[in-house]
């Protein structure tokens, strides 16, 4: 591992880098709110990030899911996406939690790092975390939504 990657790989170096590119992506997608959770394997837990300011008064601390269960972690586990067009039609766990957020509708895509060699290939990818973006404001989300996202 080189010093960028132990860099990258420091939570809270994740988030700054993150930021400003989801703030760009949901206003790409056009959606209300983004949440992060990212991985803490050590404790088999995906834990909330607000990147961008949308749960302001949320005790973010709180918002956790397993890395076994629920859209969190299989979008986690697998690497691929998942729509769920009404949440209130969802019974997993972790989908409650969002809906208890004001979740209607949501988007879920791996957060995944890229190690890249002197000539840009690809030499390893780990996922650090699963992106939620929640409540398309117009449609439904698509696979183009999904394309944008991951």
């Amino acid at each position: 591992m080189t010093d960028f990657d132990a860099q990258f790989l420091d939570r809270e170096k994740q988030v700054r880098a993150v930021r400003s590119l989801i703030v760009r992506a949901a206003n790409l997608t056009q959606v209300e709110k983004v949440l992060l959770l990212l991985a803490q394997r050590g404790e088999g837990r995906l834990v909330a990030i607000d990147p961008s300011g949308d749960f302001r008064g949320v005790d973010i601390q709180k918002i956790q899911a397993p890395m076994w269960q629920g859209v969190s972690g299989e979008v986690y586990r697998t690497g691929r996406s998942q729509i769920v067009a009404e949440t209130t039609d969802d019974p997993r766990q972790d989908v409650a939690m969002l809906r208890g957020l004001g979740a209607r509708n949501l988007l879920a895509v791996p957060i995944v790092y890229r190690k890249r060699d002197a000539e840009g290939d690809i030499v390893s990818e780990t996922t650090i975390g699963v992106l939620h973006a929640l409540n398309k404001r117009q449609g439904a989300f698509d696979s183009h939504d999904q394309q944008i996202l991951y």
